[in-house]
């Protein structure tokens, strides 16, 4: 009886979850999140579509029984350093006791940040934001804390006057676009009205004999039968 019961509340939690984030495309994975005000989510993707913090990998009332932190003993001296986890450490001591990677030198950004967390289908169905941005699908719009103006790619008929309208530092911290141009930063994609695909300089980059290709899967079938990840390819 009892097994029942707690199969019925965590099947209720599933359908409550699966409408509250019903805007977003998100996977049907469960892999349970737990936001900073104490709610579970199915999955990073319908808990960034509520706008919600992460606060901790599982569900809201599991324990943590080992950090590796407390055993080491590090410097104060402020030096941040951006894990692979997608967090902002002090400096590269506390990453390194806490088991994390060097992901790149300084605070993580919040692109970076909220991509780490993300697990969003590789559908294109191309929305545009507020930010004048178009990304992938809602579920990429929401991992970027982003609004949605409409459905469709943004209609961007003079990128160079957007970029003069825009005021961006010279700071040299790359970012990756989904059209497979490395920017300055993100800003400067953001000013060009291109999504960040990641955090860096483009290394994923395609080609077709002279053609260069982005990664953005729109599928197309070609006359030898073969299913390409777009016209491009």
């Amino acid at each position: 009886m009892e097994s029942a019961t707690a199969s019925s509340l965590i099947l209720l939690l599933m359908v409550s979850m699966s409408q509250s984030a019903s805007w977003c495309d998100c996977p049907n994975t469960y892999n349970p999140v737990c936001s900073v005000d104490g709610a579970t989510f199915r999955n990073t993707c319908e808990l960034f579509c509520e706008g919600k913090v992460l606060a901790y990998d599982g569900e809201c009332g599991d324990t943590v029984v080992y950090n590796p932190a407390d055993q080491c003993t590090c410097p104060t001296v402020y030096d941040p350093i951006c894990g692979k986890d997608g967090e902002t450490y002090i400096n590269a001591c506390f990453a390194s006791c806490s088991g994390v990677k060097l992901d790149y030198q300084g605070e993580c950004s919040e692109v970076t940040t909220r991509k780490k967390h993300c697990q969003c289908p590789n559908v294109y169905r191309p929305v545009c934001g507020v930010n004048r941005i178009t990304y992938t699908n809602t579920c990429y719009l929401a991992c970027d804390g982003a609004q949605i103006d409409y459905n469709g790619a943004c209609n961007i008929t003079d990128a160079s006057q957007i970029l003069s309208q825009c005021s961006c530092s010279n700071n040299y911290d790359p970012a990756c676009g989904v059209d497979g141009n490395t920017y300055t930063n993100v800003c400067t994609a953001a000013c060009a009205g291109v999504q960040v695909e990641y955090m860096g300089e483009c290394k994923s980059a395609k080609y077709n004999d002279r053609c260069y290709c982005s990664t953005i899967y729109q599928p197309v079938c070609g006359q030898d039968g073969v299913t390409y990840e777009n016209n491009c390819m």
